[in-house]
């Protein structure tokens, strides 16, 4: 499917559109917005962010409120993200991306990345490997993952945020 500038504008007013500015209120724009327009979505340059992997989260389930992201941050994020032009597709998909990063994963404060040294502020996240049950840690900053206790899968992976029930079972909350 091509996408024009028509359906652009129509992914961007779900978010100017938006009742208020709460991280909750956000994160279920997203996944609206995912669903909403999901053949967009699974074409070039989305596809290349595999935003549709989070299509099926129910932000209810995660630690939204954990994210320490204010309203008056959603409120730049949103002007952000809505303020990208049509030729800039590829840059409102990374950005979206990144939302979707810091409202759902958890945030590894204290842990410092092995691969490159980056720690908290936004860097480490807590996360799975989709069909493995070990925790993991992604770093935002260099792209590193591997389980917590060491190791890796073999091949391609998949990330899955932790919901907040699972980050309490394992003493995170």
């Amino acid at each position: 499917m091509n996408y024009n500038l028509k359906d652009f504008d129509l992914i961007k007013n779900s978010f100017i559109n938006m009742e208020n500015n709460t991280p909750l209120l956000y994160s279920k724009t997203i996944v609206h917005v995912l669903n909403e327009y999901e053949e967009i979505f699974s074409n070039t340059p989305f596809s290349n962010y595999e935003l549709l992997n989070y299509k099926n989260l129910d932000p209810d389930y995660y630690p939204i409120d954990q994210a320490n992201i204010s309203e008056e941050r959603v409120k730049l994020l949103v002007n952000r993200l809505v303020s990208i032009n049509f030729q800039d597709i590829d840059t409102f998909a990374m950005f979206l991306r990144s939302d979707i990063e810091r409202l759902f994963y958890f945030e590894l404060e204290d842990y410092i990345c092995p691969n490159c040294g980056s720690e908290g502020g936004g860097e480490v996240l807590l996360t799975r490997y989709e069909g493995y049950s070990p925790l993991a840690f992604l770093c935002l900053a260099c792209s590193y993952s591997r389980f917590l206790r060491g190791g890796k899968p073999e091949g391609y992976v998949t990330f899955v945020p932790l919901t907040t029930e699972e980050l309490k079972e394992y003493g995170y909350l």
